[in-house]
C-alpha cells in the first residue's frame, strides 16, 4: 500500500501539493457506482511541478505525471522508475518523507541539478513514447510492403 503523506510533511513542503484520489490508485480509475475522477486526476498532474510516487509498484502514474509535465520522484525497486527518473530522483531503502521533503528542497535550490533531472526524464519519454513507437511502426510499413521478410 502507498504511504500516506502527513499533513506536517505537507506543510513543510512550500509548494502547493495536489493529493491523487484513493480512487485514482484503482485500475481504470473507477469503482462500482461507476464514479470517474480521470478528468480531475489528470487535471492534477497537469498543474504538478513534481510527482512523487514512491510506492514499490509497476509505475504507469510515474508516465501519466511525466507525460504531463510533472517531475517524477520514484522509488528504487520500481522498474519503470529506474527508467524514467534520474539517480537523483529515485529514493533507496528505507527512507522517510524528509528524506523526499530534502530532495525537493535541493531541486527547487539547484536549477542546474533540476534541468538535469528533467532532462533525463524528457531524453526517455522521447525514445520510449515517440521514437520506439515511430520505428515499430517504420518497420511494419517494410514488412507490409514486403522489403523485409
Amino acid at each position: 500500500k502507498p504511504k500516506k503523506f502527513s499533513k506536517s510533511f505537507i506543510d513543510n513542503l512550500n509548494l502547493k501539493v495536489e493529493e491523487v484520489s484513493d480512487l485514482s490508485l484503482k485500475p481504470f480509475m473507477f469503482d462500482t457506482k461507476d464514479n470517474n475522477d480521470s478528468t480531475n486526476y489528470y487535471s492534477k498532474l497537469s498543474r504538478s511541478k513534481y510527482f512523487i510516487t514512491i510506492a514499490n509498484r509497476i509505475g504507469q502514474a510515474a508516465f501519466d505525471a511525466s507525460s504531463a509535465g510533472a517531475l517524477v520522484i520514484g522509488n528504487k525497486l520500481s522498474k519503470l522508475h529506474n527508467l524514467i527518473c534520474h539517480p537523483f530522483c529515485l529514493m533507496h531503502e528505507d527512507f522517510t518523507l524528509q528524506d523526499v521533503l530534502n530532495k525537493i528542497n535541493e531541486l527547487e535550490n539547484n536549477k542546474t541539478l533540476y534541468e538535469e533531472c528533467w532532462n533525463h526524464q524528457q531524453k526517455f519519454l522521447y525514445s520510449y513514447n515517440i521514437k520506439r513507437p515511430l520505428n515499430l511502426l517504420l518497420e511494419a510499413k517494410k514488412y507490409k510492403n514486403g522489403i523485409l521478410s
